[in-house]
């Protein structure tokens, strides 16, 4: 849950004031009015609004599929997914291998159709991690959309 408060423009007191953040979606404006009297010949007063801000954040993230993609040059592999907690997933490792060793091909991970995130003789493991929702894989870390485990000759 996060709780982010703004201070109003129109005080300039109010501006120097510290943003304090805490962590959950909804946004509501408060108006408050403060009234000054200065001696008997004064007085002055100001109105101000403070909004606050609430997002809802999450860092789990749903499960991962296999993309299936073959083409007449790359077959599909087996495409398994590990994750760190099934009731909330926010690390992974991706493992694709090929269907029989005795084809020698190399496995590779493939995200969003032409990132190779690696690849290797046989099979291949590959880290993600959940952020605010999106699995990220890569260096650097992209979103994913969608993975595929392609096989190839060396």
């Amino acid at each position: 849950t996060r709780l982010t408060v703004l201070p109003s423009t129109s005080s300039p007191l109010l501006s120097l004031l510290p943003l304090h953040s805490l962590e959950t979606t909804t946004t509501s404006v408060i108006p408050t009015t403060s009234t000054t009297k200065l001696s008997t010949s004064s007085t002055s007063t100001k109105a101000s609004t403070t909004t606050r801000t609430t997002t809802n954040i999450t860092n789990c993230c749903t499960a991962l599929t296999q993309l299936l993609a073959a083409t007449e040059y790359y077959p599909d592999g087996l495409m398994t997914f590990t994750y760190n907690n099934n009731a909330c997933k926010t690390a992974v490792s991706v493992s694709c291998s090929q269907t029989d060793p005795a084809f020698e091909l190399y496995a590779a991970i493939v995200a969003n159709g032409d990132n190779f995130l690696g690849y290797q003789p046989n099979s291949i493991i590959y880290p993600g991690k959940c952020s605010g929702g999106i699995w990220h894989m890569g260096i650097p870390p992209i979103a994913i959309e969608t993975l595929a485990c392609r096989l190839t000759n060396p």
